[in-house]
């Protein structure tokens, strides 16, 4: 394996912690933090209080504590309002941390369906490339960053992507639009290790 293959995989990797610390769940069940809830609203008291039971499951860098405590309540608010985007693509991040993947993907598609919002294009982008569908996940980011380039999520999830198809320098200049647009966690990783400059 060439120094160069053996870097970009050892970037890879750390991207990948980092996504995991972005958006995923962790496998190990354990008491969520205090978290103040998104800004996902539905009309339907009963589906919102599940729904807000189950971000609590996510800390403020998005780790979830419990992915399967985050689906039962996700089902829930799904059973109370069919027509709640955002848990449809919270249950599938969720699921895509259990290597559900076709599920997780469903899922995300429907939200996608009830609410094509940018944010929704980047996290099944991620949802994509948990599954190793690069081009699905690539589509995605690059739809979820013509819909709205000032977001964070896809710029840094497509950099992860690009680090991992060894395009180091796009990957890089990904990694430092989503830092200018406010999430500088990757970008700052990626210069520590020398991969960016």
């Amino acid at each position: 394996m060439s120094r160069k293959l053996v870097k970009t995989v050892c970037m890879f990797q750390l991207i990948l912690l980092g996504l995991a610390a972005l958006t995923g769940c962790s496998q190990e069940e354990k008491a969520p933090p205090a978290v103040k809830v998104e800004k996902y609203k539905t009309h339907n008291p009963l589906a919102q209080e599940k729904f807000n039971e189950a971000r609590l499951l996510w800390t403020d860098s998005e780790v979830c504590s419990a992915p399967r405590a985050a689906i039962a309540l996700l089902n829930e608010t799904i059973v109370a309002d069919r027509n709640f985007a955002e848990a449809y693509v919270w249950r599938g991040l969720a699921k895509s941390e259990l290597d559900l993947r076709d599920e997780a993907f469903d899922d995300a598609t429907q939200g996608i369906r009830l609410n094509p919002m940018p944010e929704f294009y980047a996290y099944r982008g991620l949802i994509s490339m948990r599954g190793d569908n690069m081009r699905g996940a690539r589509a995605d980011y690059d739809r979820s960053i013509a819909m709205d380039p000032e977001q964070t999520h896809a710029w840094s999830f497509r950099g992860s992507l690009n680090f991992f198809e060894n395009n180091m320098q796009t990957a890089c200049k990904d990694l430092q639009t989503a830092c200018r647009n406010g999430d500088c966690g990757l970008w700052d990783t990626a210069r520590a290790e020398k991969h960016c400059n």
